[in-house]
């Protein structure tokens, strides 16, 4: 599995999904782009209705910091 840092929020990829292009380059320092591909771009309207689902019921669940509590 691939974890790479997106702004504050952690994603887990595995490396076969094709969802995300990993592109690295050979340079000091490293550099790695991770791109969406047209896999992965396919799923925007399906995320797009899990994000308005979302913020209609987000009132409705009391939030923690930790889903270990």
């Amino acid at each position: 599995m691939t974890k790479f840092r997106s702004r504050s929020a952690y994603c887990f990829i595995t490396p076969c999904s094709r969802i995300f292009i990993r592109t690295v380059y050979s340079q000091v320092p490293p550099k790695v782009v991770y791109e969406i591909s047209e896999l992965g771009m396919s799923l925007k309207s399906l995320l797009d209705q899990l994000g308005e689902w979302g913020e209609r019921y987000m009132n409705q669940f009391e939030w923690r910091s930790s889903c270990s509590e």
